[in-house]
């Protein structure tokens, strides 16, 4: 089922129709009222409806409905597409196991559930063909990924955790660097909320670097690629500054400074070694301040002058 839904669905321009998805998925409506979780589905003799909490979204009052054949989908905000892609890939895994939600293998697995309905979300809205071809070979280019984020109507931590995807990992191969979303904390820090690694020279660089011998955390998503566990277990939910790219630069000054084209550095590698790398960043729209960043390894290490 998933195969069909993505091959038929993935030829269309981007943004991906949801509402496509929902109607092949027997999805008529959403529906939008107070509910104890964000969202959840329901089952009636015409299929499938989507409970959007109207509470959380604001947006939409209490008892508002959406139909599935009417276009108004395209008009969602890219968190409301993202709940409603999760929901319907609680679709397909119902469709898979041929039991209901309240059954023992779901209640059994419930994290693991969730954390599958997660990636078959980013799947569904990102389709890897498209994705693909979208980034061509800008990768690093943050102005570039900023326009791809918007072209496929995502928020940024869906754009760049689709990267962390085990089917991502045929494509862009031949990369090193890292591309990461940061956002502002309450206490004026830039933390990493999601980034992806490529090459070895990265994630030895970034990796290592914030590793701790007692964090077990690495474990929690086996079923992704061993990237986004490195990716995951060192730097998501740390400041910017924690990385210590260069003893003499503060790197959260140079985001928050950008320079058309990026900027070179010398990554500190060791007391006699350096790693070449371009830093490049872009502010995205929205309070508190949130910035695309992008770190591309340009030469093998060299030892310093």
């Amino acid at each position: 089922m998933l195969d069909k839904l993505t091959s038929s669905l993935a030829e269309l321009s981007p943004p991906v129709a949801l509402d496509g998805y929902a109607r092949t998925l027997g999805v008529h409506s959403i529906l939008f009222k107070p509910i104890l979780s964000d969202a959840g589905l329901a089952k009636d003799d015409t299929g499938f409806q989507i409970i959007i909490n109207a509470d959380a979204v604001g947006e939409y009052p209490s008892g508002t409905r959406l139909s599935a054949t009417d276009g108004t989908w395209a008009k969602l905000d890219p968190k409301l597409r993202f709940r409603i892609a999760h929901e319907l890939a609680h679709i397909v895994f119902l469709a898979a196991a041929e039991q209901d939600k309240q059954s023992e293998v779901f209640v059994k697995n419930e994290k693991a559930v969730e954390n599958a309905c997660n990636i078959l979300a980013r799947i569904f809205l990102l389709p890897s063909r498209a994705l693909v071809q979208e980034i061509g070979t800008e990768l690093f280019n943050v102005e570039h990924i900023r326009s791809a984020i918007s072209v496929f109507q995502v928020a940024p931590e869906v754009f760049i955790r689709r990267l962390n995807v085990s089917d991502m990992r045929q494509h862009f191969g031949e990369k090193r660097g890292i591309l990461a979303f940061l956002k502002e904390s309450i206490t004026g820090q830039l933390i990493v909320k999601a980034c992806h690694i490529w090459g070895s020279f990265a994630q030895q660089r970034f990796e290592t670097a914030l590793r701790k011998p007692d964090d077990k955390s690495r474990d929690a998503h086996m079923s992704l690629s061993e990237e986004f566990r490195q990716a995951t277990w060192a730097l998501e939910g740390k400041p910017i500054n924690d990385m210590r790219l260069n003893r003499t630069v503060e790197i959260e000054k140079l985001i928050r400074t950008p320079k058309s084209g990026g900027q070179d550095i010398h990554v500190d590698w060791s007391s006699e070694r350096i790693l070449p790398c371009k830093l490049a960043s872009c502010q995205l729209l929205g309070s508190p301040r949130s910035y695309l960043t992008s770190l591309e390894v340009t030469e093998p290490l060299l030892m310093r002058a």
